[in-house]
């Protein structure tokens, strides 16, 4: 392994984390179940606007855009029937095996976290995350 840079700084993942979940849905429930609650069409809008196909029921247009990702957070453990909490848990741990692919959560160079800062600030300005689920 080799490291350059500034690869020990933190930074906030906000919408970059909406393909790990939508992939963690899939898993779970697979993509018949998923896209009967998601589309998969682009919306042709923002990613923040909050629009719905016209089908009925009305679906957000697609998992990558902040409607669907709230849809999809909402599918994570729902199989399991986990808190909010525990579901938080549940991607935390993912997203570090990825980082570090080490499944057992040992490595601790690699930090997967929470920052109030940017929740607060999401909350205040209305874009709501997975973290809100």
């Amino acid at each position: 392994m080799h490291s350059f840079g500034d690869d020990k700084f933190k930074f906030s993942m906000q919408s970059c984390v909406t393909p790990f979940l939508y992939l963690m849905a899939c898993q779970e429930l697979g993509m018949r179940v998923v896209h009967g609650y998601v589309g998969r069409e682009p919306s042709g809008q923002a990613f923040n606007a909050f629009s719905l196909t016209d089908d009925t029921p009305p679906l957000p247009f697609n998992p990558l855009i902040n409607s669907g990702a709230i849809m999809v957070c909402n599918l994570i453990g729902q199989l399991d029937k986990l808190s909010p909490t525990e579901r938080f848990v549940r991607l935390k741990q993912m997203l570090h095996a990825l980082g570090t692919n080490d499944q057992e959560g040992h490595d601790q160079d690699f930090h997967v976290g929470f920052d109030n800062a940017v929740f607060m600030s999401e909350v205040t300005l209305g874009y709501t995350r997975f973290l809100l689920m």
